[in-house]
This record gives structure tokens, sequence and C-alpha cells, in this order.
């Protein structure tokens, strides 16, 4: 049973630092070959977006093997309907593989939004630089790099004096 009574204040805390990938790490090799095209397409995704961390390679791999399922789902599906006959009669009954598609699909849904590969949650991530040790020994080096940082992100910004 939890405690009763107000939660005990914390401060503020800084998010961890995560170390980001600099190069994109090769798939686990128990990945199927879509698996695998998935993972180097969504590996170079996040590298080139500076949000591809060693912390979320585990959840990658879930994801692209979630994908592969989910593909070869459909598959079957697009392939043997989504119904078929059973009895004498022939009533019509849902395939198991719906079911699956269906369960799947929103796992993925829910794995994508995680990652940022919707369009909904893309505004939504937050992502945490690198301490940069030279910046910080250099306070000159380290205004120039705030700078540049908010320059970047007034032109990123739309243009809504015009609309």
């Amino acid at each position: 049973m939890a405690k009763r009574g107000p939660h005990p204040k914390l401060g503020k805390m800084e998010p961890p630092a995560y170390s980001l990938c600099q190069a994109v790490p090769e798939p686990p090799e128990w990945l199927s070959d879509i698996g695998r095209a998935e993972w180097r397409e969504k590996t170079e995704e996040l590298r080139a977006r500076c949000i591809l961390t060693t912390v979320c390679l585990a959840p990658l791999a879930v994801y692209c093997d979630v994908y592969d399922a989910y593909r070869g789902l459909a598959a079957f599906v697009r392939k043997n309907g989504s119904t078929y006959s059973k009895g004498r009669g022939g009533w019509q009954q849902a395939r198991p593989e719906v079911s699956l598609m269906t369960q799947k699909g929103k796992f993925l849904m829910g794995l994508a939004k995680e990652f940022g590969f919707t369009p909904g949650s893309q505004s939504r991530i937050a992502i945490v630089p690198q301490r940069d040790e030279a910046a910080e020994r250099d306070p000159i080096e380290a205004a120039r790099q705030a700078l540049r940082r908010e320059q970047g992100m007034r032109t990123n910004r739309p243009n809504l004096a015009g609309a």
C-alpha cells in the first residue's frame, strides 16, 4: 500500500545525458531481412536527427522485429482474406491473424510514437544535447554555440506573420 500524504519535493532534476551513436550500428543477427532493412532506415534517420543513443538500440530492435511480423501478417490477410468459412453452414469467422495484426499494429504505433516516427510525435521529442567539454573550458566558444543554437531555432520556426 502506498504512503499517504503529499509527494516529497525532489527539486529540479537534470535529465541524464546519454551517449549519442556516432555511426549507424549494425542490426542484430536475429532480425530477418525485412527487420534489418527497417533497422538501417530508422537508425540512419535517428542519427541524422541526433537522437540515436545507445539506450534506444534495444527498443529499436523490438520495433523492427514487430514491423517484420506485422508485414508478414498483413501479407497473409491480403492473400487469404480476413475471414474464412467454418462448419456445415459455411458461416464466416474472422481469422486469428487479423486479431494478431491489430495487436501488432497498436504496439508498433506505440513504439513509433516513442521514437518520433509519426508526425504528431516529432514535436514532443526532447533532445538532450551532449556536453561539450571544450566549450565548457572556453566561455567564448560556449557563447558562440549558444548563439548558433538560437539562430537555428529561429530559422526552424514557421513564419506566422505572413499567414
